[in-house]
Order: C-alpha cells, then sequence, then structure tokens
C-alpha cells in the first residue's frame, strides 16, 4: 500500500466531518507488452503497480454521490438517479460511470455515498489512473453495499464505463488488470475468452525500472477511436479477401493451445473457443494479411501488421517470462517498441528519445513505450547490477536530448483492488 490508510482516513474525516466505514484501493499497471491488442481480442500481460488510488466511503441516505478528488483539489454532488458526464468536474465522470452501470445492471446503490478519492497513480502517463479509479470505487460500492461481482463482469463494466458513458472504444486491459493482478506477478490475458494466467516475475539477475517522459498522453478519444476504425478497416479488407467470415481461422489460440505452461491453472480453460468467425485481428495471421495486401490501404495493413506480429510477440514473452529469460523478453520489447512506432504509428518524439537512449546504456535488455502511447511512460528491463546507474544516465541523458526532466518510478509487481472497513 504506497498510501497510508490513516492519512486516508483523516482526508475524509477533514473534508466530510465524520469517520468513513469502509477503504478501497485500486493499483496502477504498466504493460510489459501487448499493446492495442485487447481491443483487437488478443493477448497482453501487465502488471499492477504500488502506485495506487485509494477511496474512503460512508453511505448517505439521500440518494447523492458527493466527492472530493485530493489530487484536484475539487469537489462534485450527482444525483443517483440523474448521472451525467461533468464538463466541470471531468474526473468525476468515472464514478458516475460506474454507477451508472451498477445501476443499468441491478444492482443498487440505495442510499448514495460520500467520497474521498487520493493516491498517488500519475493522471496522463499512461499507467491507467482511469481504471485505478473505476476498480477502486467499484470495489467501495460492493463493500458499502454488500453485493460482489466476478472478476470478469467488474472489468467489463469498467469498460463500458469507458465504451458507452466516456464514449471510448477502449478495451479490457486496464481494468482487469487493476482489479485481478498478483503480487509478484504479471497478468497474462486472453482478452476473448478472459482466461488468465498469474505468470511470477522472477528474473535471476534482472528487474523493470519505469520512466516518465513527464509529457502528458497526446491520445485523444478520437485518436484512439482512430485506430480501432484503422483495424476494422484491416478486417473488412482480410474478410473479403477470403471470400467469408471465418477464412482466417484462429491462428493466435494454436500457440496457446499447444503450450501446456499456458494452461489455465485456475479455471482450466485453455484458451481453446469456437471464435472463427474472422470478426477481429486476433483471427488472422500474418501470411493472410500479406495476402491480402492489395485489398488494404497502407495505413490499415500497417497497423494490422503491428497487431498480428504483437500477438505472437506477448505469447513468446510469456513464455520468456516463465523461463527467467531476460535477454528473450528484452528483445521482444524492443521488437514491439519498433512495431508500435514504425506500424502502429502511437509513440512520440519524448517516447523514442526515452527508449533510443536506454538501449544504449550497459545493462539494458530491453525498453520500449507503455499504454496508449502519444507520450506517457516507457518500461525498461535492465540487469540488476546497472539499476542505479542506468535510472541516473536515463534521466540525465533524456534531459539533455529533450530539454525535459524525467520522472522515474520503483515499483514491484502488487496485488489488485480491494476493500477493507475501517
Amino acid at each position: 500500500m504506497s498510501i497510508a490508510l490513516e492519512t486516508v482516513r483523516a482526508g475524509f474525516a477533514r473534508r466530510f466531518g465524520g469517520p468513513a466505514s469502509i477503504v478501497a484501493r485500486a493499483p496502477g499497471r504498466v504493460n510489459l507488452i501487448g499493446e492495442h491488442t485487447d481491443y483487437n481480442h488478443g493477448f497482453v500481460l501487465p502488471m499492477a503497480l504500488d502506485l495506487e488510488v485509494m477511496i474512503a466511503g460512508q453511505a448517505r441516505t439521500d440518494n447523492r454521490v458527493r466527492a472530493f478528488a485530493e489530487q484536484f483539489n475539487d469537489g462534485a454532488d450527482l444525483p443517483l438517479d440523474g448521472l451525467t458526464r461533468e464538463a466541470a468536474h471531468p474526473w468525476m465522470d468515472y464514478i458516475a460511470g460506474v454507477a451508472q452501470q451498477l445501476t443499468q445492471g441491478g444492482y443498487r446503490l440505495p442510499q448514495g455515498a460520500d467520497l474521498y478519492i487520493t493516491g498517488d497513480v500519475p493522471v496522463g502517463a499512461g499507467l491507467s489512473s482511469s481504471a485505478a479509479v473505476e476498480m477502486a470505487v467499484l470495489k467501495l460500492f460492493e463493500g458499502l453495499y454488500g453485493f460482489t461481482l466476478d472478476d470478469g463482469e467488474a472489468a467489463r463494466l469498467g469498460q463500458r464505463v469507458e465504451n458507452e458513458f466516456l464514449g471510448i472504444s477502449s478495451g479490457i486491459m486496464d481494468q482487469f488488470a487493476s482489479r485481478c493482478c498478483r503480487a509478484g506477478h504479471a497478468l497474462f490475458l486472453d482478452c476473448r475468452s478472459l482466461a488468465l494466467e498469474h505468470v511470477a516475475i522472477n528474473f535471476a539477475d534482472a528487474a523493470l525500472v519505469i520512466t516518465d517522459t513527464c509529457c502528458a498522453r497526446r491520445l485523444s478519444g478520437s485518436k484512439y477511436n482512430e485506430r480501432v476504425a484503422e483495424c476494422e478497416r484491416a478486417v473488412a479488407g482480410l474478410c473479403e479477401m477470403l471470400g467469408k467470415r471465418g477464412g482466417g481461422g484462429d491462428p493466435q489460440s494454436a500457440p496457446w493451445r499447444g503450450q501446456e505452461t499456458g494452461h489455465n491453472r485456475e479455471t482450466g480453460h485453455n484458451g481453446e473457443t469456437d471464435h472463427n468467425k474472422g470478426t477481429h485481428l486476433r483471427d488472422f495471421s500474418l501470411a493472410a494479411l500479406e495476402e491480402a495486401r492489395d485489398r488494404l490501404d497502407t495505413v490499415a495493413f500497417r497497423r494490422a501488421r503491428h497487431v498480428i506480429s504483437e500477438n505472437g510477440r506477448t505469447l513468446e514473452a510469456c513464455a520468456r517470462l516463465r523461463d527467467g529469460d531476460a535477454p528473450g523478453f528484452g528483445a521482444l520489447m524492443n521488437a514491439s517498441d519498433h512495431s508500435l512506432r514504425e506500424d502502429y504509428e502511437v509513440t512520440s518524439p519524448e517516447l523514442d528519445a526515452m527508449t533510443a537512449i536506454a538501449r544504449l546504456l550497459p545493462g539494458c535488455y530491453g525498453s520500449r513505450m507503455t499504454g496508449a502511447g502519444f507520450g506517457g511512460c516507457a518500461v525498461h528491463l535492465v540487469q540488476t547490477e546497472h539499476i542505479k546507474q542506468f535510472s541516473i544516465r536515463l534521466m540525465e541523458d533524456y534531459q539533455l536530448a529533450t530539454g525535459i526532466e524525467g520522472r522515474l518510478y520503483s515499483s514491484g509487481a502488487s496485488a489488485g483492488a480491494e476493500w477493507a472497513k475501517v
């Protein structure tokens, strides 16, 4: 826990004049590999961070939600029977969206609530502060009102908040990571079946370093939706080439099925599902994409090439993680970053400077942008003995190259969302 429980309790009492009855927390996440694959029904490999959002709460009796966000020094007050987006308080949209989705799903919030929100997940850095808020407030409502969603349902609810309430065509990775991750592990998730595996991070001589370009992400909802539409254009062209939906098969599930270590030890699910309808880029191989090149515009082709190859890299990276193969994992990180820069075009000059500098420093196995892109953070795999000097040199050289003072985050792999009575 990165924020003291007493700090959150005291903040609630100061703001609302009485004690909270419950505190919930949910972490941010860093995605180790598997970028822009989740909304294409592919594979991802995130881990939860020690950085987190914490919310203290108490039930009300007047059917209203009053909330105060310490990070923004801002408060908002909404009726539960009239939840809308708040232009003056955009952070409140995530809370209102969760409450709306719960109500639509038949879960009662009978009295409303007072909420005090604080946290240290940086906003706009690509570490998923929004999903952390969604999953923290959902956990708080569960504890406050005595219902429980299963993890998959909770993650899907958070995704609907962004898709339906906010109008952003995002995938499910961020919410799943914030809700479900296990301390000391990365989460290997099949974003189609929601089969998962907790994979221990146990490199013998290497650790992960997260750095912030300190350039807020410039990926607006429209840019994100643009990438989604480009992937859909690629799917349409592939289906036209094949003459029917489903001719692409599900090539990415074959290596998942073929690896015993890929089996989900908790649910028994091995990823083998009947999804041969060619609806997403997950359903096609690089060979099929090459065959369809003449039917696709150049942009759609490159977007598809990134997604299909990134799925393969993520499967391979999971195997390298299980084996503790740091050089192999790092090489896949580098290949992912190249693909995100050249084919998916979601890096930025600052991210490119950060990763290029990192790869030249002693002890760096691999470096890549992480998150949606267009600014934000990068993640690096570095030999343990070089981490101190690597971190110093990277921050110095990045500032020399860009004129911007970057930031370093130290975090292990944390546990997912939880709540407790206070």
